[in-house]
């Protein structure tokens, strides 16, 4: 153990011992107690509703549990009964060290004690040490002034397991961990200015909490976070995050929790000595799980089409693409399907998604008209899958602008203005649709829908909602690009203006995408919002938090997107920053554009490369290192190259038809354009 583990490791004892803490743990310090990990759980959920596959194992060592709890959720019509496995939580497990001393801790020193633990481990040893204790779940009407002081508050972050098995009220969704509770983080950021915060068994993978105790560790006014972790593996997630709190990491503890306990003086100062003995965990037999799979499926329609329904889904949610595609194609091209209609709908949003994320935008336009007819008993479910075609409608239009600006803004800035502008009218045309139809279905008001929760339309407004958020994110990014061709002239005070209030909107609707868990929505706000800021150190700071939203949840083409933004920003000025990009970087991202077969990435990553030459005083000529670069990425990528140019050929049928739009048009472009 070196110098600096040791001073920790004493620092943290010293502050413990004066009650200068307070903990926030997740499954981490349960598993001493046998208590199975999310993990564990999501394996045995999928043996119970994915097929015999290949790719199976891939998605299970790579999915988030909380995507994969989502998307088995959409497809069941939000049936929490489906969530049966989780029910292994209410077995009798027995409270380890861990538990008996955060338990005792937080009562003496009258401190709250979060968790994001389903497992009711906390309240059996609160019982076991005679602890009165009040155990707070269903967050959402939160209030500090009415906690008990007198007693243990045990704040249940993500719910709870009922005493008899109930499931209904665990957060298990991604959207239900990525949303921002102000009240929540407002009373764990007062923590942090009275006490040392500690982390214990937790990642920091979740949404709703995580960024916030991040960013209020890096302030003047938080005090010391220390961060009690093993951290085998020192490329995860769990080390990046603790090394991504305050000004310079958290202080760390190199340890299990309840090894730090156990080596310390702080059991026996406390009185804890007579609880180390291991807890004997309860069994979990094969015949348990097996029964709970039963249960899982229990009254459930679910044959091979579903189990690949499934598999697609989870196969986008890692960055799988093509391989979804190619699962949901073969179900979408079946002579005899046996899914369900809302299945269908969402097995046409599927493909959707798989198609924008392959940059193959011209079939966008045949899964958003199949959406916006969709037919059902529900008149509710009508209108809401109608609503997610009008946004997929509108992003197959905006798809054709704003990706090829990098082309036409140079040598034919009045032809690339025009096509913005009418992008922009279609978006803001489909934002009206979507307020009519919230208002025709009676889904909610204005465009703000009504998520009831608990209820069988839950997961599919949920998903709405989402949609109707990216469909207002990608609106302000035409928005943005339409004000910066017309108006921006660099360092003029108008323009500065303009981009100011551009900064306020992306602010607003960033902040609303936290409030209803929508983390994709987060990370685009803030690689897009980075183009308005004028301080670099606050672009950076953008940047890395869509990177970091990324990587926390599998949005592998969103990091792709950031990665590039990064090389562009440090590119910018003029000059190039050697320290954060060189030419094997950007080679790097042309080779990981054709792995996820996005060839307009490539493209955008060719240029970049050329650029880079250019600013790094490689006597640049555009036609002779054009081939140069060609030809030399054409043979490391097998012929990725010219694979690309083809790809990019086939829009230009989809061009013809805004170009005829223009020319039918031209008077009104004129018009606005001289205006």
């Amino acid at each position: 153990m070196s110098a600096s583990d040791v001073r920790v490791r004493r620092e943290l004892e010293r502050k413990i011992d004066k009650g200068e803490v307070f903990f926030f743990t997740g499954s981490g310090i349960s598993k001493p107690s046998g208590v199975p990990m999310a993990n564990e759980i999501l394996e045995a959920s999928a043996r119970a509703f994915l097929p015999q596959h290949p790719l199976v194992s891939e998605v299970i060592s790579r999915i988030q549990p909380e995507i994969f709890y989502e998307k088995l959720l959409e497809l069941t019509n939000g049936d929490k009964r489906r969530l049966a496995l989780w029910r292994l939580l209410s077995l009798p497990f027995q409270p380890n060290i861990n538990h008996y001393f955060m338990v005792k801790y937080s009562y003496q020193n009258r401190v709250p004690l979060f968790t994001t633990n389903f497992d009711i481990l906390f309240e059996k040893a609160a019982t076991r040490l005679g602890i009165n204790y009040n155990s707070i779940e269903g967050l959402e009407s939160f209030d500090k002034e009415k906690l008990d002081l007198e007693s243990l508050n045990i704040i249940k972050l993500h719910g709870t397991i009922g005493s008899n098995g109930e499931v209904s009220q665990l957060y298990v969704m991604m959207t239900e961990i990525s949303k921002f509770n102000a009240s929540i983080v407002e009373f764990i950021q007062e923590e942090m200015e009275r006490r040392s915060l500690v982390i214990a068994g937790y990642s920091g993978r979740d949404l709703d909490h995580f960024p916030f105790i991040r960013e209020k560790s890096k302030t003047s006014s938080s005090k010391e976070v220390f961060w009690i972790n093993k951290f085998e593996n020192q490329e995860g997630i769990d080390y990046q995050n603790a090394r991504s709190i305050g000004q310079h990491g958290a202080s760390i503890v190199y340890s299990y929790p309840d090894k730090y306990l156990k080596d310390s003086q702080l059991l026996k100062r406390f009185g804890l000595e007579e609880m180390v003995g291991e807890a004997t965990p309860p069994s979990i037999s094969s015949d348990l799980v097996q029964k709970l799979q039963r249960e899982a499926r229990c009254g459930l329609r679910w044959g091979k089409d579903q189990k690949l329904l499934f598999l697609g889904s989870l196969l986008l949610g890692v960055g799988k693409f093509r391989e979804a595609q190619k699962i949901l194609k073969g179900l979408d091209d079946s002579p005899r399907s046996y899914l369900t209609e809302i299945q269908k709908s969402l097995l046409a949003f599927y493909l959707h998604s798989a198609s924008h994320n392959l940059s193959e935008y011209t079939e966008l336009k045949q899964y958003a008209d199949r959406l916006s007819i969709v037919q059902g008993r529900d008149r509710k479910l009508r209108g809401l899958f109608r609503i997610i075609g009008v946004t997929l409608d509108a992003e197959y239009h905006r798809m054709l602008v704003p990706y090829m600006s990098f082309i036409y803004e140079d040598f034919a800035a009045k032809l690339f203005q025009g096509l913005l502008l009418e992008s922009y009218r279609l978006q803001e045309a489909a934002t009206q649709k979507i307020i009519d139809l919230i208002s025709e279905f009676g889904l909610g008001v204005g465009i703000h829908l009504t998520v009831n929760r608990h209820s069988k339309e839950e997961v599919f407004q949920l998903i709405t909602q989402q949609n109707i958020l990216e469909h207002l994110v990608r609106t302000l990014i035409t928005k943005q690009q339409l004000i910066k061709h017309l108006t921006c002239i660099p360092d003029d005070p108008f323009s500065k203006m303009i981009l100011a209030s551009i900064d306020d909107e992306w602010i607003k609707l960033r902040d609303l995408c936290y409030r209803n868990g929508y983390y994709a929505g987060v990370a685009n706000c803030e690689r897009h919002r980075y183009r308005t800021l004028s301080s670099k150190t606050e672009k950076e700071i953008g940047l890395y938090t869509a990177k970091s939203i990324a990587k926390l949840t599998n949005l592998e083409t969103t990091r792709h997107l950031v990665d590039q933004q990064l090389v562009d920003f440090y590119m910018r000025c003029g000059k190039v920053d050697r320290k954060m990009v060189d030419e094997q970087k950007i080679i790097g991202l042309f080779k990981e554009s054709l792995l996820f077969e996005n060839y307009l990435n490539a493209l955008k990553s060719f240029l970049a490369l050329l650029e880079f030459d250019r600013l790094t005083d490689k006597h640049w000529e555009y036609n002779d290192d054009f081939r140069r670069r060609a030809k030399q990425l054409d043979r490391e990528t097998n012929g990725g190259f010219r694979k690309t140019l083809d790809v990019i050929k086939r829009y230009n049928p989809v061009w013809n038809q805004y170009l005829d739009w223009l020319k039918r048009n031209s008077h009104l472009i004129k018009g606005y354009l001289e205006a």
